[in-house]
């Protein structure tokens, strides 16, 4: 019995992870023919979304005139009736993205110690998908950078509310 249960899980798995390599296939051949770079974000955001299973994602790019990252696509939450800017500069908020933190290219952290280390917390948006136990994910930062030539941080992609709650 056990052993039947063990090969469901895995071919679930394997489906979902099937399904996601194909929405990025799908996402992938939208970005060539994208008519801009707006359309071609809002792919990246729902593919991040739906692929990966979280209920949204956010692409931030460096305003460098402002020092600011500014929000510039979104699935699951609307731009324009949400402030999801972070008021800190550019520099503070790449902080989250310290090695200590990296997990297989993507920075995750507890939400009280990316609010530590940035001195800000959302003011306008919580995470509502939370759940229970050592793998539970409770309002934690899951951030992956965009790199300009230069190795600087041009922009990141950030998912939130995962569908399983979890980790």
């Amino acid at each position: 019995v056990a052993q039947a249960i063990e090969a469901a899980q895995d071919a679930e798995v394997a489906a979902r992870h099937r399904g996601a390599l194909e929405q990025m296939v799908a996402v992938s051949s939208q970005l060539a023919g994208a008519r801009s770079a707006d359309a071609a974000l809002q792919a990246v955001c729902d593919a991040a979304r739906d692929a990966l299973g979280f209920e949204l994602a956010v692409i931030e790019l460096a305003d460098r005139a402002a020092d600011r990252y500014v929000p510039v696509a979104a699935a699951g939450i609307d731009l324009m009736h949400t402030d999801l800017q972070l008021d800190v500069p550019t520099a503070v908020l790449d902080r989250i993205f310290d090695p200590a933190f990296e997990q297989e290219g993507c920075y995750l952290l507890p939400a009280d110690q990316a609010v530590a280390l940035v001195g800000a917390s959302p003011t306008s948006f919580r995470s509502t998908r939370n759940g229970r136990g050592p793998r539970a994910w409770n309002s934690h930062w899951l951030a992956i950078p965009w790199c300009d030539d230069t190795g600087a941080v041009a922009g990141f992609i950030w998912v939130d509310d995962p569908s399983d709650c979890l980790i």
